[in-house]
């Protein structure tokens, strides 16, 4: 596709095999800052790692291309890794805004389908009533804390990077 004058060359085959080299590239450079938890902030190393072991974990559960997974959180820094691991893992990421009631997630989740869903802790009790009328829900992760559902952190030490099947997804 000419683009004023040349083609643009393109030598990746795929969205996060693109992203996950830069990240790569710039290394403990800060990638992100999330100014509303106290600037908290991950370097692009880390997040690198951390979006590996996130997709790594979902291929694990058996997510594969063409699955959904959802994200129903607050704006987090959380989020960034998650949507690069599930890119990575050949998923689809469907992200749903913290203010929307239970009847609209079911609606939008019966679209979709996500076999596993990633909420912020303060969201929880709203997911579990949801997932009670879901059946194809398999699988609630918290971001934050959690005594009865893995939580994101428990993903991430779990999820062995060297273990990814990368794909032209």
């Amino acid at each position: 596709m000419p683009y004023y004058g040349g083609d643009i060359p393109i030598s990746y085959s795929s969205l996060h095999g693109f992203i996950w080299d830069k990240l790569q590239s710039h290394g403990n450079e800060i990638a992100i800052v999330d100014a509303s938890r106290h600037g908290k902030w991950i370097t692009h190393k880390d997040l690198l790692n951390n979006s590996r072991k996130c997709a790594a974990y979902l291929q694990g559960l058996g997510i594969k291309k063409g699955d959904y997974v959802s994200v129903f959180s607050s704006n987090r820094l959380e989020f960034v890794y998650l949507l690069l691991g599930v890119i990575g893992s050949g998923a689809i990421l469907t992200p749903y805004k913290d203010f929307y009631q239970e009847n609209e997630i079911i609606y939008e989740f019966e679209i979709t389908k996500p076999r596993v869903v990633f909420v912020d802790e303060e969201r929880l009790d709203k997911m579990e009533a949801v997932k009670e009328k879901l059946p194809f829900l398999e699988h609630i992760f918290v971001i934050g804390t959690s005594q009865r559902y893995k939580t994101i952190e428990e993903v991430l030490a779990k999820g062995n990077a060297e273990f990814l099947q990368e794909g032209d997804y």
